[in-house]
């Protein structure tokens, strides 16, 4: 990772100061204020989202007083995603409904803009604005994968018309659809047909208010069959940008689908976590299990898992100056592992730890090591 050098030349461990852009109600920013009292370090300044975009200038006030700066999701707060969203299309004043998946390519144009912004400011960020810019763009992060000959599911943009992306489309298979700008599984969909029938999965929810379509972010996965469900949902997402990857068969423990979040921290794999799901989705936030670990071996063997862990360390290793990230990392049933995603904001694992830390307080832990 390579730092911009701080104002500070010398920085002692009683003083290092970290400065904080998040949402403060946010579990994440009281993760992160924990690692630092672990380390006797005072608490990190934190500076608001909802702040920094009334006042963009007042975070200058914030970074004279820092070492080095943290900067997490300004998701989960509807405040801040409705500026966003208008900072993308300053002709919109959108009305926007908890849970609603809509305006993903306008809210991702207006934290571009702010993180282009950011990157020229002299910050030593953890993980540089740029970077994040890239990883929050799952159409360019598998440009730059595909660059260093990682191996990925087979991509490809796809039209935003349905007519054009039926058109398109071949006779029949099955595919993952996802949003270029989501997360959190956020409007993905796993989409098979044939000449006669077809099938969209994901964990999506149809309200319909007359010719009105409204899709919400569902903790229930759900399985839509009617072609005119599937083109309400497709309709709606597919002008938002979307790419398709080749939908590969997981390799399996128990009779379900498992796949690794992997959190990589100062280029090595440390914290992760087994995600395992009866459907094609397996986030742990729409009701997947954590999978057992020996279980994995015993079934797979630990070459796997150090493949796994490799290929995570590659992904990471494309965002040089960012000090962590979370990869997403499946394999099939031969042990071939492939990148699925990676993300800025992926070191959120409750519960795990490696020797004996957390992910937040083996941040802090690294960039003490680095300046040491």
């Amino acid at each position: 990772m390579a730092f911009r050098r701080s104002r500070r030349i010398v920085i002692l461990y009683c003083g290092m100061q970290f400065g904080l852009l998040g949402n403060p109600e946010n579990r994440r920013v009281a993760y992160f204020a924990a690692a630092c009292k672990h380390f006797d370090l005072p608490p990190p300044l934190v500076f608001s989202w909802q702040s920094y975009l009334e006042s963009p200038e007042s975070i200058h006030r914030l970074m004279e007083k820092v070492d080095f700066m943290r900067m997490d999701s300004p998701a989960e707060n509807a405040s801040v995603t409705k500026k966003l969203i208008e900072l993308g299309n300053r002709k919109l004043k959108p009305t926007i409904r908890f849970g609603q998946i809509t305006w993903l390519k306008e809210y991702y144009m207006g934290f571009s803009k702010i993180l282009d912004i950011l990157s020229e400011q002299r910050i030593t960020w953890m993980n540089s604005p740029s970077d994040i810019r890239i990883m929050f763009d799952k159409w360019a992060s598998h440009q730059r994968f595909k660059q260093k000959n990682l191996p990925r599911p087979a991509t490809e943009l796809v039209p935003e018309s349905i007519q054009a992306f039926r058109d398109k489309r071949s006779q029949e298979g099955r595919i993952f659809l996802k949003p270029l700008y989501a997360s959190s599984a956020s409007g993905v969909c796993a989409y098979q047909w044939s000449d006669k029938n077809e099938q969209l999965i994901g964990p999506i929810e149809i309200v319909k208010k007359g010719a009105q379509v409204i899709l919400y972010n569902s903790l229930r996965v759900r399985k839509y069959n009617m072609r005119e469900d599937i083109d309400a949902i497709l309709q709606t997402l597919l002008p938002q940008c979307m790419l398709q990857e080749a939908w590969l068969p997981k390799a399996k423990v128990d009779g379900k689908n498992l796949d690794l979040r992997i959190v990589v921290i100062a280029g090595k794999a440390s914290h992760w976590v087994i995600r395992q799901s009866s459907h094609p989705m397996t986030n742990l936030h729409l009701g997947n299990t954590r999978g057992n670990r020996e279980a994995l071996i015993n079934v797979h063997g630990p070459k796997v898992l150090e493949d796994c862990f490799s290929l995570a360390e590659q992904a990471a290793a494309c965002f040089r100056n960012s000090l962590y990230a979370g990869v997403d990392i499946m394999f099939n049933r031969r042990g071939q592992p492939y990148v699925l995603e990676i993300n800025a904001f992926g070191d959120l694992l409750p519960g795990i730890l490696h020797e004996g830390l957390d992910t937040y307080t083996t941040e802090v832990k690294a960039l003490r090591s680095r300046v040491s």
